[in-house]
């Protein structure tokens, strides 16, 4: 079973991928726009800004990953990148409702992996996880295609 990586830039070529598949079925579909909400366009523009202010604060000094974190304004940097996280989380779970609107299960099944990937960055740097709905079912579904113990006991480490 391969677990998505928790790597920011990994991370970024899927969801460019996805996000081709998706605005494609989308423009096959001949919609417009959703009722309620924005096109897989608009969506995938909104991430790539995200994916840019996430990469800037990969390797900032906030300390190492697990290490405890300092009370000052850098908890308050962390908490507005917890809150782009859980934005960037909210953008995937959006990607795949319209994409399992227009049918396509295997889609709704990448945009819950790239979910993990992306919460097990966030984990990894230390940011607060909020938005975990699609990630719950990301690793549902590793969970579902494994056969051993191991392989489950992996799933819990960064």
């Amino acid at each position: 079973m391969l677990i998505p990586p928790a790597d920011l830039d990994r991370f970024a070529e899927t969801f460019q991928q996805a996000s081709g598949i998706a605005l494609k079925a989308w423009e096959d579909a001949g919609l417009n726009q959703p009722p309620s909400g924005p096109d897989p366009e608009m969506l995938s523009g909104a991430m790539e800004q995200l994916l840019d202010r996430l990469k800037s604060q990969q390797g900032d000094d906030t300390g190492s990953p697990g290490a405890p974190r300092e009370e000052s304004s850098r908890y308050t940097a962390n908490a507005s990148m917890s809150e782009l996280g859980h934005y960037a989380l909210n953008i995937l779970e959006e990607l795949s409702v319209i994409t399992g609107d227009l049918g396509s299960v295997d889609s709704q099944k990448s945009w819950e992996l790239l979910s993990v990937s992306l919460a097990r960055w966030l984990a990894v740097n230390r940011w607060e996880l909020h938005s975990l709905g699609l990630v719950v079912n990301g690793f549902a579904f590793l969970a579902n295609r494994s056969s051993s113990p191991e392989a489950l006991e992996s799933l819990s480490r960064p």
